[in-house]
């Protein structure tokens, strides 16, 4: 008996062996993928830049800019946008970024508790820096790293200057904003307000609902209510479009004066037409540019610290070819 168990014992011994030596030549065959030792794509800092406002020629500008800078400083960036402004999908793309643990994120400000929270919260629990781009956040209440753009408040100065160029006694101008006021908007509305309050001119303000029928209907209540004004501000541009076909439903384009900012498309065109008489022009190609530049700096510790109040890009006034006091 004990024979038998040793040499069933022997017997497996040898099989178990067999298979052994099988596997192991099975798998020496196999041609297997190893790393070649380049790893620059997988070292390479991972950026985002997410807007919501995609295929504008203002932040497809800032898109180009931000892609030359990353290629130039090795960094990796990924542009997360959409069309129309879907701020949810603004805000869901920021949410998994931070959950991605990307190394920095460049992003289109938005003033709302949901993106505050974002950025104050989960963002600073991750230590990932955010920049806020073209339209800031307040950095108390969102503690973003810092913002690259233009003044605001400097723009709604230098525009207001234009329509006191143009208008000088008595005449109404009509202000147009956006009626949830985000914070570019008032820093813009400010900086008007301090050159019009100075000046003899009548200033109405128009607060516009983000809805375009809403826009639409308390347009047409404005110019029911104020038929004779002389000159239009509009600080949100991307309500330009909107208030401008209402005025030329109602009364001629000429003489009247629409002073407004660059940000959305066509206003180009409206401008060489001369239904614009003066259009603010930013710097976006440069904003994209900057801001992945100071925060690749930062994040490479090439830079001691990001000023919390910004980098700032330039601007200039653009005039229409017809002006409104030709």
């Amino acid at each position: 008996m004990r024979k038998i168990v040793t040499a069933l014992f022997i017997g497996m011994l040898i099989l178990t062996t067999l298979f052994t030596l099988q596997s192991l030549t099975h798998v020496l065959s196999v041609d297997i993928d190893l790393p070649t030792g380049d790893t620059s794509e997988d070292d390479a800092k991972r950026l985002v830049l997410i807007t919501d406002q995609m295929g504008t020629p203002f932040y497809d500008a800032i898109v180009k800019g931000a892609r030359a800078a990353a290629l130039h400083q090795g960094m990796s960036l990924e542009v997360l946008g959409y069309a129309n402004q879907n701020e949810e999908a603004l805000l869901t793309d920021l949410e998994r970024s931070i959950y991605a643990k990307v190394d920095g994120i460049i992003v289109q400000g938005k003033d709302t508790e949901a993106f505050k929270e974002l950025t104050k919260v989960k963002a600073a629990f991750y230590s990932i820096p955010v920049v806020t781009i073209a339209e800031d956040v307040p950095i108390e209440e969102s503690l973003r790293r810092t913002y690259v753009g233009s003044n605001h408040f400097q723009m709604g100065q230098t525009l207001a200057n234009v329509v006191t160029e143009d208008y000088q006694s008595y005449e109404t101008v009509v202000i147009y904003y956006d009626e949830t006021r985000p914070f570019y908007q008032r820093e813009r509305l400010r900086g008007a307000a301090a050159v019009l309050n100075e000046s003899e001119l009548t200033v109405q303000y128009i607060g516009l609902p983000a809805s375009t029928d809403e826009a639409i209907l308390q347009t047409q209540r404005a110019l029911n209510q104020y038929p004779t004004f002389d000159a239009v501000m509009i600080l949100d541009a991307q309500l330009s479009s909107i208030v401008i076909e209402e005025i030329k439903r109602r009364r001629q384009i000429e003489p009247l004066g629409i002073y407004t900012f660059d940000e959305q498309r066509n206003l180009d065109l409206l401008l060489d037409q001369g239904e614009i008489d003066a259009l603010i022009k930013q710097s976006p190609e440069k904003m994209g540019s900057m801001s992945v530049e100071v925060l690749s700096e930062w994040i490479n510790n090439e830079r001691d610290h990001l000023e919390f109040s910004g980098y700032l890009t330039p601007f200039s006034v653009e005039r229409g070819k017809s002006d409104a006091q030709d």
